[in-house]
């Protein structure tokens, strides 16, 4: 079985989730993952993602957690998160324990839309109160009863009536990564 922590470029990526290919998040007590997607990136797309400023947002649903995302000058892009359908087979759903002014690494991958090969890998220190925050929804989300029809239209209400801009301004904690 593959590991879910673990990118590799030129390797397909498989978090043991089943769902529509694309980018994926994982947050458990064990380590976090974030591979994002995109169609056809070109040699300059792939540069930004690597170097660029990875600034990082988080929005509190009721029935997701919503990770927002952008890398240098690109648009913002969105995750939603329910640790009900989003934590690997025989993981914890939650985020490692961060000490105060410490930072959490998480892996972050890119790759071709449809489960293409890694085609860049970087790793960002979110802080400690960025990293809390997503910890105390997992956390809500856990314990509250899974309702999954309710997760998917939150999900799409936010993203379609509401739009990744505006999330991201209106986002309760906010954070820059520290490469």
């Amino acid at each position: 079985m593959a590991d879910p922590l673990r990118l590799c470029v030129g390797g397909y990526y498989d978090s043991g989730i089943q769902r529509w290919p694309g980018a994926e998040l994982v947050l458990t007590t064990e380590g976090c993952l974030l591979l994002v997607d995109q169609v056809s990136p070109t040699a300059e797309q792939i540069a930004e993602f690597e170097t660029a400023q990875a600034q990082f947002a988080w929005l509190e649903g009721r029935h997701n957690g919503i990770l927002l995302y952008r890398f240098g000058e690109t648009r913002w892009n969105s995750f939603p998160f329910n640790p009900h359908e989003d934590t690997p087979p025989g993981m914890s759903a939650g985020l490692p324990l961060v000490e105060s002014r410490q930072h959490l690494a998480v892996s972050v991958g890119l790759a071709e839309v449809d489960r293409a090969p890694v085609v860049a890998v970087r790793t960002i220190r979110w802080p400690e109160h960025f990293a809390s925050t997503i910890s105390a929804t997992v956390r809500r989300l856990a314990r509250q009863d899974f309702d999954h029809a309710s997760r998917i239209d939150e999900a799409n209400y936010l993203y379609l009536f509401v739009g990744n801009e505006r999330l991201a301004q209106r986002a309760g904690v906010r954070c820059t990564s520290t490469d």
